[in-house]
């Protein structure tokens, strides 16, 4: 049996290079190695290894990053203080951050997931505006500025989560300027833009009490809310399984828009590929540890709902056939006022997994052009990247001019009068927020774990 060739990926610095070097056929420096099995001369493309870790990497403590003060805000009558952060890298231009540790028993990955202080749900680190100020227990979020957006480190991807929104400082008689939004978004939402600015997010203006989704607002809570007021938010999303069944149609039949016209059959086969694949690299940025990924970035397809009208200069895109994207069928985005049932504000959300979404720094998309995809699709008319296990919706907060809002995930709600809402919340048919975030730390072991698995056997293949 003739054997495997290994090529490398890169030369070790400390090697000389050789005299004559074999020119290398086309291949990616993904984290994941690509096995050509379909051709006679097969090639194995070893993974690109992580720098090995120091004695000193082992040791240091793992911090939250430096907390500024800001003290030229309008004051709070609670007499809560904001920060800023430094230090650490944002989530932008294509590319994002997760805090790792070295791990000697992963012996081929060396490094494994981790956080930072607090350990709940909360405002993420890496994935706000610059412009966003936190409390100390990053729960509550104000700015100086204009609109400016704040995620969460908890994403939803299933299943049914309540939350609570506290009202700090916002839609005042004496204080006009002061706004702030609530909502969810996906990954590619601007956090320079307040929530349902883009088609990526669903939004709650406090002013009107409109809903927003592609800066269209409609009527929806009336008299809307303001300073001290408590807002519950319902997010209702159906099982992954039906999600990858919609996915599944979209890339047999080659398309990006809803395939709504195509019966989802139940006990139809699945060629989804169902694999959360990280392709993630640790770096060191001011001396501390994290991985590196690409980011979910936003599509011209979903950019041009937004501005279906194209200015001069730009490409025309043809509106013959309107692009509507897939929907999640039975999903919902329901708000509740000081404990109170408003509505349900927003049904059949965007899908989000591939090929909804997109990574555009991703090399993988070129490389894989002329070849066969692992999901059946021609990749060189319909590129599809993986799921990393990101993807979903994220829980936003926006301010503008001072305004303030805080999240609250749970379990312990301030407002719930709704008998309906807590006996699902008692029955478990509805969890809280802050449940998700134990479900986020599960993941990521079985992750890693799963990714050590892997990456010893492509070493041993490379051995």
């Amino acid at each position: 049996m003739e054997e495997a060739k290994v090529i490398p990926q890169k030369r070790p610095a400390s090697e000389a290079p050789e005299k004559e070097q074999t020119p290398l056929k086309q291949h990616h420096y993904s984290t994941r190695s690509t096995t050509a099995s379909h051709d006679n001369d097969k090639q194995i493309v070893p993974r690109l290894k992580p720098l090995p870790y120091t004695t000193q990497d082992l040791y240091n403590e793992l911090k939250p990053p430096h907390k500024i003060e800001i003290i030229n805000l309008l004051p709070l009558a609670n007499g809560k203080v904001f920060y800023t952060t430094e230090d650490h890298p944002f989530n932008r231009r294509g590319f994002k951050y997760t805090p790792c540790r070295p791990n000697p028993y992963l012996k081929s990955l060396m490094y494994s997931t981790t956080d930072l202080p607090p350990y709940d749900v909360r405002i993420s680190y890496f994935d706000r505006s610059q412009g966003c100020y936190m409390d100390d227990q990053m729960k509550a979020i104000t700015t100086d500025q204009g609109w400016r957006t704040a995620r969460t480190n908890i994403g939803l991807r299933e299943g049914n989560y309540y939350m609570e929104f506290k009202i700090l400082r916002a839609n005042d008689f004496n204080e006009n300027d002061c706004h702030v939004r609530i909502g969810i978004g996906r990954k590619e939402a601007s956090m320079e833009a307040p929530i349902g600015f883009d088609g990526y997010g669903y939004g709650l203006r406090d002013k009107t009490g409109q809903k927003l989704h592609l800066s269209r607002p409609v009527e929806f809570m009336k008299g809307g809310f303001r300073t001290g007021d408590v807002i519950g938010m319902l997010v209702e999303l159906p099982s992954l399984d039906i999600q990858r069944k919609i996915c599944d149609l979209q890339i047999k039949n080659k398309i990006k828009s809803d395939p709504c016209e195509v019966t989802l059959d139940g006990n139809s086969e699945i060629e989804y590929d169902k694999d959360i694949v990280r392709d993630q690299i640790p770096i060191k940025y001011k001396s501390q540890l994290y991985f590196e990924q690409y980011e979910y970035t936003p599509t011209t397809r979903m950019q041009h709902l937004l501005n279906p009208v194209t200015v001069f200069g730009e490409k025309a895109i043809p509106d013959k056939d309107k692009f509507k994207p897939a929907i999640l069928p039975n999903s919902k985005l329901s708000f509740y006022k000081n404990g109170e049932f408003v509505g349900t504000a927003f049904e059949n959300l965007y899908c989000f997994l591939p090929p909804n979404s997109e990574q555009s720094q991703n090399p993988i998309i070129s490389s894989l052009k002329g070849k066969h995809s692992k999901l059946g699709n021609d990749a060189d008319s319909f590129p599809v990247v993986h799921d990393d296990g990101s993807l979903g919706y994220y829980p936003m907060l926006s301010c503008f001019k001072n305004g303030c809002v805080e999240i609250n995930p749970g379990p312990n709600f301030e407002c719930i009068s709704d008998e309906s809402l807590k006996q699902k919340l008692a029955d478990n048919q509805i969890k809280s927020l802050s449940e998700r975030y134990n479900e986020k730390v599960v993941e990521d072991i079985v992750f890693d774990i799963i990714d050590e698995i892997e990456s010893e056997y492509l070493d041993a293949l490379e051995a």
